[in-house]
Order: structure tokens, then sequence, then C-alpha cells
């Protein structure tokens, strides 16, 4: 498991109400390697099931992300603490550009499949 000292977050709320957090860590574990904490939450009144992300880098980088926790979710209930998915994310960025990012989050809601697309123009990596 890596560790990570968070320095920097980025909260992204779907319009569906996913609730999307980028956690970055300080310290990378190998050079030219960022290590990220991807933190999902549902904020919908009904179970998410099948989540799954994908992610896009710039030609150059590379990124793997590793399994989540787990692929689905409880709906939402005020009075008991979020239950979330975290999945951890490593870009390598061997020449040292600047990181875009692009992802696109599925997950089943209701039988209904579900997908939302998003854009970080520059990560700060």
């Amino acid at each position: 498991m890596i560790q990570c000292n968070i320095f920097f977050s980025y909260k992204k709320e779907t319009e569906d109400g996913i609730s999307i957090v980028l956690h970055f860590g300080q310290d990378p574990p190998r050079e030219y390697v960022n290590a990220i904490v991807v933190t999902v939450i549902n904020k919908l009144p009904e179970a998410i099931e099948d989540y799954e992300l994908k992610a896009v880098v710039p030609k150059g980088c590379k990124v793997k992300l590793q399994n989540p926790t787990t692929r689905s979710l409880p709906a939402h209930n005020p009075f008991v603490p979020a239950s979330a998915i975290t999945q951890v994310m490593l870009i390598a960025n061997p020449m040292k550009k600047d990181v875009s990012f692009k992802y696109i989050v599925s997950y089943t809601m209701d039988g209904e499949p579900q997908t939302e697309m998003g854009q970080v123009d520059k990560l700060p990596i």
C-alpha cells in the first residue's frame, strides 16, 4: 500500500450526485511517478453497482489504476456515514510536462447503465 501525505485535493460533483475526490501524494513512490488516491462517494438515494473508472493521460505519460476497494456503494443515508470506493492511481511522467487528465466513470443504478465523463486541465504533479 502506498502511503500518501496529501498536499492537494481535487473534487468533482457529477450531475448525478457522485462525489469524486483526487488526493495527491506529496512523496512520489518512484522518480517521475505520482500516486493519487481516488475516493468516490455516492450521494444518491439509489445504490450504485458495477463501478469502473477509466483514465487517459497525454502521450508520453502512463497511467495505472489499481483495483478499487469495491465496485458497489449503498444508497445515501443522511443518518449513516457515507461508504466510499477508494482506488490508487499511479501516473508516470518521465518528461516532466504538464499533465491533463480525462476520465470516464461508469456504474449501474437501478439496472440502468450510467456514464460520467470529465477532465482536469492540469494536475498538480
